[in-house]
Protein backbone atom coordinates (compact mmCIF):
# COMPACT_ATOMS: atom_id res chain seq x y z
CA UNK A 1 0.00 0.00 0.00
CA UNK A 2 2.86 2.33 1.22
CA UNK A 3 4.32 1.75 -2.19
CA UNK A 4 1.38 2.31 -4.59
CA UNK A 5 0.91 5.78 -2.32
CA UNK A 6 4.54 6.80 -3.02
CA UNK A 7 4.33 5.86 -6.75
CA UNK A 8 1.71 7.50 -7.12
CA UNK A 9 2.88 10.82 -5.77
CA UNK A 10 6.42 10.42 -7.48
CA UNK A 11 4.06 10.04 -11.00
CA UNK A 12 3.36 14.01 -10.46
CA UNK A 13 0.53 15.15 -8.38
CA UNK A 14 -0.56 16.52 -11.58
CA UNK A 15 -3.15 15.15 -13.99
CA UNK A 16 -3.05 16.48 -17.78
CA UNK A 17 -5.31 17.35 -20.14
CA UNK A 18 -5.14 16.59 -23.75
CA UNK A 19 -2.53 19.43 -25.69
CA UNK A 20 -5.21 22.67 -25.69
CA UNK A 21 -2.92 25.26 -28.16
CA UNK A 22 0.03 25.21 -29.74
CA UNK A 23 2.03 28.26 -30.93
CA UNK A 24 6.05 28.11 -32.86
CA UNK A 25 8.41 30.24 -30.65
CA UNK A 26 9.96 32.37 -32.94
CA UNK A 27 13.19 32.79 -30.82
CA UNK A 28 14.15 28.77 -30.09
CA UNK A 29 12.10 27.15 -33.27
CA UNK A 30 10.35 24.62 -31.07
CA UNK A 31 7.23 24.22 -30.71
CA UNK A 32 5.37 25.02 -27.36
CA UNK A 33 2.82 23.00 -26.02
CA UNK A 34 0.22 24.52 -23.54
CA UNK A 35 -1.63 21.65 -21.07
CA UNK A 36 -4.23 22.23 -18.44
CA UNK A 37 -3.11 20.68 -15.26
CA UNK A 38 -5.00 19.96 -11.97
CA UNK A 39 -3.42 18.91 -8.51
CA UNK A 40 -4.97 15.89 -7.43
CA UNK A 41 -7.79 16.72 -4.58
CA UNK A 42 -8.00 19.94 -6.17
CA UNK A 43 -10.39 21.44 -8.54
CA UNK A 44 -8.14 24.14 -9.59
CA UNK A 45 -6.57 23.48 -12.77
CA UNK A 46 -3.35 25.82 -14.27
CA UNK A 47 -2.48 26.37 -17.50
CA UNK A 48 0.88 25.45 -17.90
CA UNK A 49 3.40 25.82 -21.23
CA UNK A 50 6.39 24.10 -22.15
CA UNK A 51 8.53 23.23 -25.14
CA UNK A 52 8.34 19.64 -26.25
CA UNK A 53 11.65 19.21 -25.15
CA UNK A 54 10.85 20.67 -21.67
CA UNK A 55 7.91 18.15 -21.61
CA UNK A 56 9.72 15.09 -22.92
CA UNK A 57 12.19 16.31 -20.33
CA UNK A 58 9.46 16.09 -17.51
CA UNK A 59 8.38 12.78 -18.12
CA UNK A 60 11.89 11.49 -17.88
CA UNK A 61 12.42 12.34 -15.19
CA UNK A 62 9.20 11.17 -13.40
CA UNK A 63 9.75 8.05 -15.30
CA UNK A 64 13.49 7.76 -13.37
CA UNK A 65 12.06 8.51 -10.17
CA UNK A 66 9.19 5.88 -10.45
CA UNK A 67 11.80 3.24 -11.24
CA UNK A 68 14.02 4.20 -8.89
CA UNK A 69 11.81 4.04 -6.18
CA UNK A 70 10.34 1.14 -7.36
CA UNK A 71 14.34 -0.87 -7.65
CA UNK A 72 15.00 0.50 -3.90
CA UNK A 73 12.06 -0.84 -2.39
CA UNK A 74 12.40 -3.91 -4.23
CA UNK A 75 14.77 -5.22 -1.94
CA UNK A 76 13.65 -4.30 1.17
CA UNK A 77 11.99 -6.66 3.48
CA UNK A 78 8.22 -6.20 3.87
CA UNK A 79 7.80 -3.44 7.15
CA UNK A 80 4.21 -4.65 8.12
CA UNK A 81 4.34 -6.14 12.16
CA UNK A 82 3.01 -8.69 13.19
Amino acid sequence: MRISIMLATMAGLVVSAPAIAADTSKDSGEKVVCKTERFVGSRISTRVCKTRAEWDEGRKRALEALDHERDKNAFEPNKTGG
